[in-house]
C-alpha cells in the first residue's frame, strides 16, 4: 500500500532507532513477519549476507515484537523498494514542504511532520482508486500480526565485573549480586527503570535503576550470613565485642 510512517529523532543512536522501529509498528497497529532494515552501526554491527550481526538492542527490540531481522544487502536499495520509495515521498511532501520553517522543539516539529504525514496517506492515487490508507486497510492491516500484550522499553547492554565484595559497578552507583558470582564476568541489561544482571543466559540479579554514584544498593538476600549478622550489630554491640579482643580494640570500635 505504500502506506508510510515518519517522524523526526534526535540523533541515530540504537536508541533512536529501536524506539522509532517500535514506534512504526504503533502506528501501524501491527507487526510483519520479517523487517528489513539497512546496516547502519546503531543497527548492524557487522554487515554479511548470510551472517548479519544484530546490535544486541535491535536484536532484543525485533525479540519483543516477534519479527525476524533480515538487513538489505550493501549497496542494493532493491532490497528494499518501498522504504526508497517511501523516503522520495517523504523527502518531498514533508521535509521540502517544512524546510523554510523553524521550530524551537523536537515536539513541535514532530506535529508538524505528522500533519502532513496524514495529508500524504490520504491523498489519492493518480493512476488507480484510493489512497495509501485504504490500501493500507484492505490490503496489509488484515495480514499484520497483533501487538504484543506488554509495552515495549529500550534496553542496553553492558559488559561487567563483579568485584571480591560481590558488588559491580554501573555509571557510578554500586550494585550487589549474591556472594557466590564474585569474580564473574557478566551481562548487564539496561533500561530506563532497571538494571539486570545475566550470567550464562539467565537472570541473576535485578535492581531498579538508581542515579546517584558513589552510593550501594545491597539486597540483603545477597550477602551470606555472616555479612547480614555483621550488618545487623549495633554499634554498642561492636564496642562490646571488641572488648572482648581487649580495651584497644574497644576504643578504636569506639571512635
Amino acid at each position: 500500500s505504500n502506506y508510510t510512517f515518519a517522524k523526526l529523532y534526535n540523533d541515530e543512536t540504537a536508541a533512536s532507532w529501536c524506539n522509532g522501529q517500535a514506534e512504526a509498528f504503533e502506528f501501524f497497529s501491527g507487526t510483519p513477519i520479517v523487517i528489513v532494515p539497512d546496516n547502519p552501526k546503531a543497527v548492524i554491527i557487522k554487515a554479511s549476507r548470510y551472517e548479519p550481526e544484530i546490535h544486541p538492542s535491535f536484536a532484543q527490540m525485533a525479540a519483543h515484537y516477534n519479527v525476524v531481522v533480515i538487513p538489505a544487502r550493501v549497496r542494493h536499495p532493491q532490497d528494499k523498494a518501498k522504504v526508497e520509495a517511501a523516503v522520495g515521498l517523504a523527502t518531498r511532501w514533508i521535509l521540502a514542504i517544512l524546510r523554510k520553517r523553524t521550530f524551537f522543539s523536537l515536539l513541535d516539529a514532530n506535529a508538524a511532520v505528522l500533519e502532513l504525514l496524514t495529508l500524504l496517506n490520504q491523498k489519492k492515487f493518480q493512476k488507480r482508486p484510493g489512497t495509501r490508507l485504504s490500501l493500507f486497510e484492505e490490503l496489509d492491516k488484515p495480514a499484520l500480526r497483533a501487538l504484543p500484550g506488554m509495552p515495549y522499553e529500550f534496553c542496553e547492554f553492558k559488559k561487567a565485573s563483579i568485584n571480591i565484595d560481590y558488588h559491580f559497578i554501573f555509571e557510578g552507583h554500586i550494585y550487589s549480586v549474591p556472594f557466590r558470582y564474585r569474580f564473574a564476568k557478566v551481562d548487564l541489561r539496561i533500561t530506563n527503570t532497571t538494571v539486570e544482571v545475566l550470567l550464562g543466559g539467565g537472570r541473576i540479579a535485578s535492581h531498579t535503576r538508581k542515579y546517584a554514584p558513589g552510593s550501594f544498593t545491597t539486597l540483603p538476600e545477597h550477602q551470606p550470613q555472616h555479612h547480614r549478622d555483621y550488618g545487623n550489630w549495633s554499634p554498642e554491640i561492636m564496642v562490646q565485642r571488641g572488648q572482648e579482643i581487649g580495651p584497644g580494640t574497644a576504643k578504636l570500635f569506639a571512635a
